[in-house]
């Protein structure tokens, strides 16, 4: 895991995504918990692995401990919607 949280529990844009995405798909990882002001970086990952992997967009560090430890967790995953990416729903 890499990024920050704000004292608010807020989870901010980090850099370098589309580097971080590929070394995770080569690695076997294929769930992404990345900041929601990163979903226009998701873009810059090719389609090939982008399609492969599963996205969760995340505001606040909930959603984030949420995604990270719950199976069940709420996703975004474009290639089976077709779809722009939108926000986890963690309630």
């Amino acid at each position: 895991m890499t990024g920050e949280i704000s004292s608010r529990r807020l989870v901010v844009p980090i850099g370098g995504i589309k580097e971080k995405v590929l070394t995770a798909h080569r690695a076997g990882i294929l769930r992404i918990i990345l900041p929601k002001a990163n979903e226009k970086n998701v873009k810059g990952v090719p389609g090939e692995e982008r399609d492969k992997l599963t996205f969760i967009l995340a505001e606040r560090i909930e959603e984030v401990l949420t995604a990270a430890f719950n199976q069940d967790a709420t996703t975004s995953t474009p290639a089976e919607q077709n779809e722009p990416l939108a926000t986890s729903d963690a309630s």
